[in-house]
């Protein structure tokens, strides 16, 4: 697992890619600000682009669309449902050179509540996230693992309001996951099942793009 400076890193690097998409987006002159700020004009959905696994390790990150919902004072919150996977093969270096092939899908389900900041907002939520996951190599002999987890995971975030179609948010949750996972032993084709828990902080848990329509 990569360490969190060197996310950090990574993230720098990618600073000049955002601020370009920043610039691209913004029209920086005052009726779109009062045009963002009348809440009967408020656009319906969102969709979100995760950038960390982008920066990470070029893997495309979790996409969430959202359906955004508003009361009488303004932008009160969003639903919002999610769709990551990934795929990954590379070569085992220590076992003959062996290619390793990891591959995950996870669906998301959740829903975030806003308190406005100026034109920007606060927000905080849940996500509820089932994953399935495998592990396995080129040779038939070695062994192969797959499983499904599933996760709570209480988040916070800023969502920095850059025009009324544009946003960038950041999120830190804290994951709750119990995993059940099957390892098949080759070659004596026996299986083991495994059942695991894990909880942690994740800063950052998102930071996405997102687009308002």
């Amino acid at each position: 697992m990569k360490t969190k400076s060197r996310l950090f890193t990574r993230a720098k690097g990618f600073a000049p890619l955002l601020f370009l998409l920043i610039v691209l987006f913004t029209k920086p002159h005052a009726a779109m600000a009062q045009k963002a700020a009348d809440t009967s004009k408020l656009l319906k959905y969102e969709l979100s682009v995760d950038l960390v696994p982008i920066i990470d390790n070029g893997q495309f990150g979790k996409v969430l669309f959202k359906i955004r919902n508003k009361g009488n004072s303004g932008l009160k919150g969003a639903y919002r449902f999610g769709i990551q996977g990934s795929y990954n093969g590379y070569i085992y270096k220590d076992v003959d050179n062996q290619n390793q092939y990891l591959g995950n899908l996870n669906f998301t389900l959740g829903y975030e509540k806003y308190k406005s900041l100026a034109k920007h907002y606060f927000y905080y939520g849940i996500d509820l996230t089932t994953k399935t996951y495998f592990s396995k190599y080129d040779d038939t002999g070695w062994d192969e693992l797959s499983g499904i987890a599933f996760s709570i995971s209480p988040f916070v975030g800023f969502k920095y309001i850059i025009n009324k179609r544009l946003s960038t948010s950041f999120e830190a949750a804290w994951e709750n996951e119990i995993g059940f996972s099957k390892v098949l032993e080759k070659p004596e084709m026996t299986v083991k099942h495994n059942t695991s828990l894990i909880s942690q902080f994740r800063v950052p848990y998102c930071l996405s793009i997102n687009y308002q329509f």
